[in-house]
C-alpha cells in the first residue's frame, strides 16, 4: 500500500494525539507500573468472575478484561459513527458495498472516531457460467491521526452451486422433505469424500453451511432438526468457515423476535464459536423491542443487555463497550463505583446505550449513577430512554428512582411509545398500577385522570386480556378514572370517537363497565359502528344479549347503512366449523330481541330490489373455496330462513325467500353486479380494504342497467310471477333454482379438472430444485383431486343434521317448552327432507357423510357423539315427512 502523510486535521482532538505520540517518541523507555500503580488499573479479582452458561471456550481473565485499556482503532474496531456506514445491495450472484455519497458531505457525529474508510467492495460469482469461482474486489482509502492509505485488494474464492448437494440437504430439511437420520447420512458421505474441500464449501453468496443453517429459525416441526444439523457441522465436521465474520454474529443476534437468540448465542459457545476477535457489525444490527416481533411480550432480553454480558465475558470492548459498561455488565457495585469517577459521563456504545440504560437491572448500581449525575433521559439509537428500559424489565424499584430523579415519563421512542407501553406490552400490570397510585401523591387530578386513561386504553384495547390471568383487574384501574365514559381515536385503524365497547369485550369485561357506570351502549364511532355491531362482528352471542338486555339499539346503521344483524351475517358467511354456528347463534339472538331481517343499505344492484338485502349475502360468498364447493351458502340461508319463520312468521319468511329466488334468478340471467360499490370492507377493528375496486360513479351505473334493461325486464316480470305464489311453492323453486346452480358447476368441474389432469400429474411435490437456474422454489399446487361439488355439499348437510339433532336433545333448544320446541324441530327436519329430495340425494349418502364426519360432529360439539342414534332419528322424522 502507497502511505502519504498529511498535514490536516479532521479535529483538534487528532492533533493533540499526533503531538502526544511525537512526544512519547522522545521518551526513554519505562519500568513497569508500580504495585500500587496496577492496583489501581485493576477492577476485579479473579474471585469475582462469574461462572460462564458454558465451559468449553477459555474466557479471557477478568483482571485483563476489565483493565484500563489504550484508545480504540476504529480501523480494527469501527464503531457506530457516520463515516463508517455504508449503502449494501445484494442480488444472488453479486453483492456491492460502498460508501455513500452523503457520507463525504458531512463531518462525523462521534467524538472519538479516529479514522475513516471510504470506498467500495464488490463480490462477483462466476458459478452461473459454469466457472465455479467467486472474486472480490475492494478500494478503500484510510485516513487515521494525519495519516492518509489507498488500500486496494483483490481475493478469489473458490464456491460451489447454490444447489449442491450439501446445500441442497439443508433446503430439504427445512422443507420436510428428509429426515436429520437421513440427511446427516449423506451429509457424513460428502465429508469423508473431501474432508478439507467440504468445510470450505460456499455457496455464489458466500455463505457457509452453518450460515445457511442459522439463517433464520426454522418452523416447528424442523427446529430440532436445525438444531442437530448445527451440531453435525461445527462438533462432527470441525467446521468454523462463516463464523468469523462480523456478519455471522449480527445474524444470530436477529434472531431476536422469531427465535430464541440467547439460547442459539449458549449453543454456539458451547460448540467451541470464538466470539473473542468477532467485531460487531452494528449498522445491521436489529432493532430493540419492536412492535413487529412475532411475541414482543414474550421475548427474553429485548435489549439485548444479557446478550452483551455474555460476548463481553469473552470480548473486551465489544459493541463499543467502554470499561464503565462492562463493569455493570461483568463487575460488582464497588466496581462500578470505582470506575464511575473515572469515566465520562453518558458515553455510549454502538447502539446508543449508556451505563446507566444497563444498569436498570440492579437498583443499587442504578442509584450510584443517579447520584453521580448521570443524564436519566438519555436515548439509545432508537429513543428508548432508561426508564423504558427499566418498564420493559419489571423493574419496579428502577421505575421509581428513575421518576424521582426527573426521568420525563411523557418521553417516546421512534414508534411513539412512553414507558407505559414497555410495560403493557410485557404484562407488567401491577408497574403500571403502583405508577398510577405513586402519581396520586404529587400530581393533580386531571394529569392523574390522563394517565389512567391510557392504563385502561393499554389494558383493554392495545393488549386485551385473551389467555392470561392478570394481577391487576379492569376494575381496579377504571377506578383511577372519573368515568369509563370516555372516548378515543385509534391511530391504528384510523377509527376515531371510540368507546371501549368497541373493541373485542368479553361479558364480563362488560359487567366491570357497567359497575364503573358506563352508558355508551349506542355510541357511534367515526365509523358510525356501535359496540352492539362489533360484538356480532366478533360472533360474541352472549356478549350481543347482555347488550340487547341493557339498552343497546338493534337497528341503528353505521355509515353505509349496515345494521348490527349484517355483521353477524358477514361472520355467517366467512366463518366455519364450531365459528359458524356461533355466528348463527348470533343471528338468532339479533332476531330474537327484534332485529329487521330487511333493512337494505341503498345498492343500486338489481340482484336485490330497492337496495340490497345482508341476508342474499349468504348465497354470494365471495370466497373462492365455497366458489368450488359451494356447501356452506345453502345451509347457512337454510337456517336464517327457519330462524324468520319463528321469529317473524311466514310472511316474512316468504319475503326472504323472494329475496333469495331473486338473487338466483340474476344469476342464471348473467347479469352484472354492482354490489362491490356498496362499501369498502373492514376488519374486525375498522381497517379499510384498500383491495376493493372504487366505488363507481352513477353515471356509470345508470349505463350499465341501461344496457341490460332487456334483461332486467324479464327479472322483473319472473319476480312478478313468483309473488304470487305461497310459501311452499316459492321453497321448491329456490331449492330447484340451486339445483340448477349446482349442476353447472358440476359440470365446469368435470369439464376444468379434463383440462387440468396433465399438469397435476406434473406437479405432485410444492417444493423443486432447478439445477440449471440454481435454485430452490416452492410450487403452490393446486391440490389433485379438488373436492367434488356434491360431496362437499353433503358433508356440510350431515354436520346440519347433527347440529340440528344435538340442539333438539342437548343444546340450548332442549330447554324449551311447549309446542315451540316440537316446531323447532320438525321445521328444520322437513324444509332438509324436501331438499334431499330436490336434489335428488339417497339418504344411504347422508348417514354415510354422518359416519364419516362423526369426529368433525364431536369436536364441533365439545362432546361425545352417538351418530348411529342421530341417523336413527333422522330416517324417523323422513318417514313422518
Amino acid at each position: 500500500s502507497v502511505t502519504i502523510r498529511i498535514t490536516t486535521y479532521r479535529n483538534s482532538n487528532e492533533l493533540k494525539e499526533l503531538t502526544l505520540v511525537s512526544h512519547l517518541h522522545t521518551l526513554p523507555s519505562t519500568a513497569k507500573p508500580t504495585q500500587e500503580r496496577a492496583s489501581e488499573l485493576v477492577l476485579a479479582t479473579d474471585s469475582d468472575l462469574s461462572q460462564s452458561p458454558v465451559a468449553s471456550v477459555s474466557r479471557v481473565p477478568r483482571r485483563e478484561r476489565l483493565r484500563a485499556r489504550p484508545k480504540r482503532n476504529c480501523l480494527l474496531r469501527p464503531c457506530s459513527c457516520a463515516c463508517h456506514r455504508t449503502n449494501r445491495t445484494t442480488h444472488r450472484f453479486w453483492a456491492l458495498e460502498y460508501t455513500p455519497w452523503g457520507t463525504f458531505q458531512q463531518s462525523c457525529d462521534l467524538e472519538t472516531c479516529n479514522t475513516t474508510k471510504y470506498g467500495a467492495s464488490v463480490r462477483l460469482a462466476f458459478s452461473q457460467f459454469g466457472i465455479r469461482w467467486a472474486a472480490m474486489l475492494e478500494v478503500y482509502a484510510i485516513t487515521s491521526a494525519g495519516r492518509f492509505s489507498f488500500r486496494p485488494n483483490l481475493e478469489v474464492e473458490q464456491i460451489v452451486p447454490y444447489t449442491s448437494p450439501g446445500f441442497e440437504i439443508i433446503w430439504r430439511c427445512e422443507t420436510y422433505s428428509i429426515g436429520f437420520e437421513e440427511a446427516s447420512e449423506s451429509l457424513r458421505q460428502l465429508y469423508r469424500a473431501d474432508p478439507q474441500g467440504f468445510r470450505r464449501h460456499v455457496n455464489p453468496g458466500g455463505k457457509s453451511y452453518i450460515e445457511e443453517v442459522l439463517r433464520y429459525p426454522w418452523a416447528m416441526g424442523t427446529h430440532q432438526t436445525q438444531w442437530k444439523l448445527l451440531r453435525l457441522f461445527m462438533q462432527e465436521f470441525e467446521m468454523k468457515k462463516g463464523t468469523d465474520s462480523a456478519a455471522f454474529l449480527v445474524r444470530c443476534a436477529k434472531w431476536i423476535g422469531e427465535g430464541p437468540q440467547l439460547y442459539l448465542l449458549e449453543i454456539l459457545l458451547d460448540l467451541g464459536y470464538d466470539i473473542s476477535g468477532v467485531v460487531g457489525d452494528f449498522q445491521d444490527w436489529p432493532a430493540l423491542s419492536l412492535p413487529n416481533w412475532i411475541s414482543e411480550g414474550r421475548v427474553p432480553d429485548p435489549f439485548f443487555i444479557e446478550y452483551f454480558q455474555i460476548v463481553c465475558e469473552y470480548n473486551q470492548g465489544f459493541a463499543g463497550m467502554t470499561p464503565l459498561h462492562e463493569a455493570v455488565l461483568l463487575g460488582s457495585t464497588q466496581t462500578v463505583a470505582k470506575w464511575i469517577s473515572k469515566s465520562k459521563k453518558d458515553e455510549k456504545n454502538s447502539l446508543g446505550q449508556t451505563p446507566l440504560h444497563l444498569a436498570v437491572l440492579d437498583p443499587d448500581t442504578l442509584k450510584a449513577f443517579i447520584k453521580s449525575g448521570h443524564d436519566v433521559n438519555m436515548t439509545d439509537i432508537h429513543g428508548i430512554t432508561p426508564l423504558m428500559y427499566a418498564a420493559a424489565e419489571n423493574q419496579e424499584e428502577s421505575v421509581a428512582l428513575l421518576i424521582e430523579a426527573g426521568a420525563d415519563i411523557e418521553a417516546v421512542d421512534t414508534e411513539y411509545r412512553n414507558f407505559l407501553h414497555f410495560a403493557a406490552v410485557r404484562h407488567h400490570w401491577m408497574l403500571i398500577f403502583k405508577f398510577l397510585v405513586r402519581l396520586e401523591d404529587v400530581a393533580d387530578t386531571r394529569i392523574i385522570e390522563s394517565w389512567a386513561a391510557d392504563a385502561v386504553l393499554l389494558y383493554h384495547v392495545s393488549y386485551p386480556n385473551k389467555y392470561e390471568k392478570r394481577e391487576i383487574s379492569l376494575h381496579q384501574l377504571l377506578m383511577k378514572c372519573s368515568t369509563a365514559n370516555f372516548t378515543f381515536d385509534d391511530t391504528t385503524s384510523g377509527t376515531k370517537n371510540n368507546c371501549l365497547l368497541h373493541y373485542d369485550t368479553s361479558v364480563t369485561d362488560l359487567e366491570t363497565l357497567l359497575q364503573n357506570g358506563f352508558k355508551l351502549f349506542n355510541h357511534m364511532n367515526s365509523m358510525g359502528q356501535t359496540p352492539l355491531m362489533i360484538a356480532a362482528k366478533f360472533s360474541k352471542p352472549d356478549l350481543v344479549k347482555k347488550l340487547a338486555e341493557v339498552g343497546a339499539d338493534i337497528n341503528l346503521k353505521d355509515l353505509h347503512h349496515r345494521t348490527a344483524l349484517h355483521f353477524a351475517l358477514v361472520q355467517v358467511q366467512n366463518s366455519k366449523r364450531h365459528g359458524f354456528w356461533t355466528a348463527m347463534e348470533t343471528v338468532r339472538i339479533l332476531l330474537a330481541h327484534g332485529a329487521s331481517v330487511f333493512t337494505k343499505d341503498g345498492c343500486r344492484c338489481p340482484c336485490s330490489s330497492l337496495g340490497r338485502l345482508s341476508a342474499v349475502d349468504l348465497l354470494s360468498s365471495s370466497s373462492f373455496w365455497w366458489q368450488r364447493t359451494w356447501g356452506k351458502s345453502p345451509i347457512a340461508a337454510m337456517e336464517l330462513l327457519c330462524l324468520v319463520l319463528e321469529y317473524r312468521g311466514v310472511q316474512e319468511g316468504k319475503d326472504l325467500l323472494l329475496s333469495f329466488l331473486r338473487w338466483e334468478q340474476h344469476e342464471e340471467l348473467g347479469m352484472s353486479h354492482l354490489c362491490f360499490q356498496r362499501h369498502p370492507a373492514d376488519g374486525h377493528y375498522g381497517f379499510i380494504d384498500s383491495s376493493r375496486p372504487l366505488h363507481l360513479q352513477d353515471e356509470e351505473i345508470d349505463a350499465i342497467l341501461d344496457e341490460e334493461s332487456e334483461f332486467l325486464d324479464i327479472l322483473e316480470n319472473e319476480m312478478e310471477d313468483l309473488s304470487a305464489k305461497d310459501f311452499e311453492h316459492l321453497l321448491n323453486d329456490w331449492f330447484n333454482q340451486m339445483k340448477s346452480r349446482l349442476d353447472r358447476l358440476v359440470e365446469q368441474e368435470s369439464r376444468s379438472d379434463k383440462k387440468c389432469v396433465k399438469g397435476k400429474e406434473e406437479a405432485k411435490h410444492g417444493h423443486q430444485v432447478d439445477y440449471k437456474r440454481d435454485c430452490f422454489y416452492h410450487i403452490t399446487v393446486v391440490a389433485a383431486d379438488w373436492p367434488d361439488p356434491t360431496s362437499a355439499f353433503r358433508d356440510a348437510l350431515a354436520i346440519y343434521i347433527a347440529w340440528i339433532e344435538h340442539e333438539y336433545n342437548h343444546g340450548a333448544t332442549a330447554r324449551l317448552i311447549g309446542p315451540f320446541h316440537k316446531d323447532w324441530y320438525s321445521t328444520r327436519t322437513s324444509m332438509v327432507h324436501k331438499f334431499i329430495e330436490v336434489f335428488g340425494i339417497p339418504r344411504a349418502e347422508i348417514a354415510y357423510a354422518l359416519r364419516r364426519s362423526d369426529a368433525i360432529i364431536e369436536e364441533e360439539r365439545y362432546g361425545h357423539v352417538d351418530v348411529e342414534l342421530i341417523i336413527e332419528h333422522f330416517l324417523r322424522s323422513a318417514s313422518k315427512s
